[in-house]
């Protein structure tokens, strides 16, 4: 995540950290705890909260409410997410 509101997204497997998916890219705004991703290119937007190093909410896909999200900033994968499923990781870019 830049500080100029831009982001890159790389998917890696956790064993072997070979790339999973093409890097994604968007854009990010805040709004005090709140943070929206929106996807360049795909109609995805992540809207949640950032508390600490964590970022939940919903994913939205097409305008309409899809899926629950959890993300941790760095190496290691959230240990819990509440009741919604699905987990993403999050990392700082230069």
């Amino acid at each position: 995540m830049s500080l100029d509101g831009s982001y890159r997204e790389d998917g890696r497997d956790a064993a072997s950290g070979r790339p999973i998916q093409a890097t994604l890219s968007g854009r990010w705004s805040l709004d005090g705890a709140r943070m929206i991703l929106r996807q360049e290119g795909y109609p995805f937007v992540f809207d949640g909260v950032v508390v600490g190093n964590s970022y939940s909410g919903t994913l939205y896909l097409n305008d309409r409410s899809f899926s629950r999200f959890c993300a941790a900033r760095g190496e290691k994968p959230p240990e819990h997410c509440g009741s919604g499923s699905g987990v993403a990781m999050m990392q700082e870019r230069d």
